[in-house]
């Protein structure tokens, strides 16, 4: 498990020499703040729409198109939280009872800062979210589901996270949370 707050994020599918999505992420007073680096390389086969400078609205389904995710779960308990966000500023939160079981939205979730912008053919993506309720340690899994069209083909989804459980994505399950948020 690493300690620090920031990590990569490598495709579950080879994208070329260019997979890496850098993560940065740490907790300050009530909320996690999170910064995701998309490189100019992956920034090229990107369809992303607009970027935003505010946050959007609650939306479901985010995971369906380019979304930048977070899991977070307090140590030692089954209970944890999915963040979706969109490069528009379209978010989301859900709370889970254990493994993908008892989804459902969490009204307390709020989303205070948003930014997204294109610099150098990167992208850059800062938030604050509000942070559950509890004070504890906290592991987390950054993630990324992105449209890329590589080769000229159609836009594929492709799936990013530091750890890969399993022979599928599953950006769920427990094994996947390997960064400690205090």
């Amino acid at each position: 498990m690493k300690t620090d707050s920031s990590i990569s994020l490598h495709s579950f599918t080879p994208v070329g020499d260019c997979s890496l999505i850098r993560f940065e992420g740490r907790r300050h007073n009530e909320q996690f703040r999170f910064t995701y680096r998309i490189p100019a390389q992956l920034g090229e086969m990107l369809d992303v729409g607009r970027t935003s400078k505010s946050p959007g609205n609650r939306r479901d389904e985010l995971w369906r198109h380019n979304c930048l995710e977070f899991f977070v779960g307090p140590t030692g308990q089954p209970t944890y939280w999915e963040y979706n966000f969109s490069f528009g500023g379209d978010w989301n939160c859900y709370r889970f009872d254990d493994y993908r079981r008892g989804m459902r939205e969490e009204p307390n979730a709020a989303l205070f800062h948003f930014e997204s912008r294109h610099a150098d053919g990167a992208y850059l993506i800062q938030l604050n979210v509000s942070a559950p309720p509890y004070d504890t340690v906290w592991l987390g899994a950054p993630a990324a589901v992105l449209l890329l069209r590589t080769n000229h083909s159609e836009l594929t989804p492709h799936f990013f996270a530091p750890v890969h459980a399993g022979d599928t994505p599953d950006f769920h399950h427990p094994d996947s949370r390997c960064i400690a948020i205090e």
